[in-house]
C-alpha cells in the first residue's frame, strides 16, 4: 500500500473492511456517451473510463476474493498519489513530495471518486448509493496510483 495509507489513518475511523491500492496513474470518470438505436437514445461510458473501472473492480477482488458485496453502509477514503511533473525543479519537487505543493491538475479528484465509486459498484458494495461518507485527497508521490479504504458503518455484516 502506499503513502497515502498515513493520510487515511488520519480520519480516525474503525479499522477498514477492505483497503487496496489501484495501480497506475488515476482516471477520472468520462462524459458518458450516447448511442441511437432502433429503441430510442443508449448511453454508456467510453472505453478508458470502462478500462479503468475494470481495473479497480480487479484491484479490490484480489483482496476480497469471493466474498459478497456489503449491503450496509459505507465510508470510501481515497487517496489519489500524482508524480510530480518531470518539468518540476529539484526544489519544487522536493517541495510536492514534502506536502508543502497540492496538485491541482488534471484529473479532476472528483471525476477520481466517480470512477472508484462505480467501479467498487456489486463488487465491495451493492450500489454507490450506500456510501455515506467520502474523503479524498490528491497528493504528489514518487508511484503514482490510488489508495482505497472501505469501512463498514454499523455492525458486522
Amino acid at each position: 500500500m502506499g503513502a497515502g495509507l498515513a493520510i487515511l489513518d488520519a480520519h480516525g475511523s474503525k479499522e477498514p473492511w477492505l483497503s487496496f491500492t489501484i495501480p497506475g496513474g488515476a482516471r477520472g470518470k468520462g462524459r458518458p456517451k450516447f448511442a441511437r438505436t432502433a429503441k430510442g437514445v443508449r448511453t454508456y461510458n467510453d472505453e478508458k473510463t470502462a478500462a479503468y473501472e475494470g481495473l479497480v473492480a480487479h484491484a479490490a477482488m484480489q483482496v476480497l476474493g469471493r466474498i459478497q458485496p456489503t449491503g450496509q453502509p459505507v465510508i470510501l477514503h481515497l487517496v489519489i498519489r500524482m508524480t510530480p511533473p518531470a518539468s518540476a525543479s529539484k526544489r519544487k519537487r522536493a517541495e510536492m513530495l514534502a506536502g508543502e505543493r497540492f496538485p491541482i491538475v488534471k484529473p479532476d479528484a472528483s471525476n477520481v471518486l466517480k470512477a472508484v465509486e462505480d467501479g467498487l459498484n456489486k463488487v465491495a458494495y451493492g450500489d454507490d448509493a450506500q456510501i455515506v461518507r467520502i474523503v479524498v485527497s490528491k497528493v504528489y508521490d514518487e508511484i503514482p496510483g490510488v489508495d482505497a479504504c472501505v469501512t463498514l458503518v454499523g455492525d458486522a455484516p
